[in-house]
């Protein structure tokens, strides 16, 4: 019979997982990652526990180390959206944003539906100086997540650096 309460001699690797995953998502940032750490003791290849490590260190404002370990998590896992999203932001919170659009444009190409990539990508142009290329993504994310006002009043930040009368264009 099995224990309906589970101990460290019957919960997998992805119960673990999960474990760290939730206790990040609640705040409880130094358990989690005591989780991800027990999780790459026992495989240090686990793509999860490294982005996971990588998204504490980003929150923690050590954007460097969250490049790296994001890095490496993709270069496990290449195909995950979430990683290049999370790598793109580390970026781009260190203003190094031709790697935060190139980070945001690889997560757009795995999840294109994404309208936060949309979004943050569209920032990082507007910073970069690019602001017909933020307004096309802004309008993207609208029209992918109609109630987004940041996009909204990002949008109206381009029309006025590009002095555009005709601001439907970009929003159809």
């Amino acid at each position: 019979m099995k224990s309906k309460h589970p101990n460290k001699s019957n919960v997998g690797a992805g119960d673990s997982f999960q474990r760290a995953t939730a206790l990040h998502q609640r705040g409880a940032i130094a358990e989690a990652a005591a989780h991800y750490q027990e999780l790459l003791a026992k495989n240090p290849r686990h793509a999860g526990a490294i982005h996971g490590l990588g998204t504490i260190a980003s929150h923690q404002q050590q954007h460097e180390r969250a490049i790296k370990l994001i890095g490496f998590a993709i270069s496990i896992d290449p195909n995950n959206y979430t990683y290049h999203h999370n790598k793109g932001s580390a970026h781009q919170a260190i203003d190094e944003l031709e790697h935060a659009i190139n980070s945001y444009t690889r997560a757009l190409q795995l999840n294109p539906s994404s309208p936060l990539s949309w979004y943050n990508r569209g920032v990082a142009y507007l910073e970069s100086g690019e602001p017909t290329q933020a307004a096309s993504d802004f309008s993207e994310a609208i029209r992918l997540a109609p109630e987004h006002s940041q996009a909204f009043f990002n949008l109206g930040n381009c029309f006025r650096v590009l002095k555009n009368p005709n601001p439907v264009s970009y929003t159809h």
